[in-house]
């Protein structure tokens, strides 16, 4: 008697070989559990499992199948119309029997069912039958001990993990119940972990994947003055030229990573406005609309200036105080010195405004247009 060293030969038919397949590498990658000890491989699994064929001669097992069968624990047949008139499958099953291993024979059914072969003859399988011929003369042979298979299919229903996990429990001698909760716990927690993955890869795939799309508008403040003749929008490295305020501009997409960033952005025109800086912040989503207001400078605000007299003939030396400065509405009189300032708010502010300067005992002085200036000079004559 040769020594086991192989936990399972799976016999089958070569039409069968996918569940052949299947269930060789169910059964090696199954994790016994704890107090099961496996005595044919240093490992918690049903290790080692034999699935391959070799050809055979004249009907008898050759050599290293039969030396297979003699090493092997259990004999897994994979039991269907295919296999029940496979010579070879019956053969093997056979010589099985022969080595009084018969307890040790295991039918799993992927197909059909045993027939009844009493009023029948037993080397041509009826329609429908899962057994080869070495099993089914057995079971005709021995009716009080029948050998009964493990269905995938069971009233109509196809479960081919119960099915899996009752051979289990048949192969370590366990209680199929005592293992079926023992899968399901194991299934929960492969779904959670699936479930987790799935959401995590998901998270990664929209994170590094799904570019944000980001618009900025430029907003400008309201009033008479010229617009300027050239913009730029810095942002995240990249330049966005416009030519007015009051527009929106898409910016290239952003990759995935930059959200929760904070982008500085900055604008620039050629004049009429201060640099405006701003904070983009991209969020969590997958587009960002954002404003930032440009604010005009201070060109057009400041009307200042001195009134002289002009009947000398330095009339620098003799400004003349008191004098009435109308700049479009807004009056202030000039002081010792001559000098006059006017500040006008962003709405009254325009590129060319009149100005009437009046002192009495001289002629008043008229302009229909005059540039904002902080150093203007007049002069009266009288």
């Amino acid at each position: 008697m040769r020594k086991k060293r192989i936990f399972a030969f799976i016999s089958y038919n070569h039409k069968d070989v996918k569940w052949a397949k299947w269930l060789r590498r169910r059964l090696e990658w199954y994790r016994m559990p704890s107090e099961i000890h496996n005595e044919f491989s240093d490992s918690r699994y049903i290790r080692p499992v034999f699935r391959d064929r070799d050809t055979l001669t004249s009907g008898v097992l050759n050599d290293t199948l039969r030396k297979h069968l003699e090493e092997s624990k259990y004999l897994v047949v994979v039991c269907s119309p295919n296999s029940a008139g496979s010579q070879w499958v019956s053969e093997e099953i056979q010589a099985f029997i022969d080595m009084g291993r018969l307890e040790y024979i295991v039918p799993f059914i992927v197909e059909g069912e045993p027939q009844d072969y009493s009023k029948s003859d037993l080397s041509q399988p009826l329609m429908g039958e899962c057994f080869p011929l070495a099993l089914r003369k057995w079971n005709t042979e021995h009716p009080d001990k029948n050998l009964l298979g493990i269905a995938v299919t069971d009233d109509g229903k196809t479960d081919k993990e119960r099915a899996f996990i009752r051979l289990v429990a048949h192969m370590l001698g366990l209680e199929f119940d005592t293992l079926w909760q023992r899968h399901k716990r194991f299934i929960r927690k492969v779904v959670c972990f699936l479930s987790l993955f799935a959401v995590i890869a998901l998270f990664l795939t929209y994170w590094f994947m799904v570019p944000v799309k980001a618009s900025v508008t430029i907003l400008d403040e309201k009033s008479r003055l010229p617009e300027m003749e050239k913009g730029i929008l810095l942002v995240n490295g990249g330049e966005y030229s416009f030519a007015k305020p009051d527009t929106t501009i898409e910016l290239n997409p952003l990759p995935g990573y930059y959200r929760l960033r904070s982008l500085p952005m900055t604008v620039k025109t050629d004049k009429y406005y201060e640099p405006a800086t701003q904070n983009l912040d991209v969020g969590w989503g997958m587009s960002r609309q954002v404003s930032i207001q440009m604010h005009r400078d201070s060109t057009f605000a400041i009307y200042g200036g001195h009134v002289f007299d002009g009947g000398y003939d330095d009339p620098w030396s003799h400004p003349i105080p008191g004098a009435e400065v109308n700049l479009a509405g807004h009056v202030v009189s000039t002081d010792d010195n001559g000098y006059f300032r006017i500040a006008l708010p962003l709405a009254e502010q325009a590129q060319d405004l009149p100005i009437r300067i009046k002192k009495a005992g001289y002629k008043d002085y008229y302009r229909e247009e005059e540039v904002a200036n902080d150093s203007l000079s007049y002069l009266l004559g009288k």
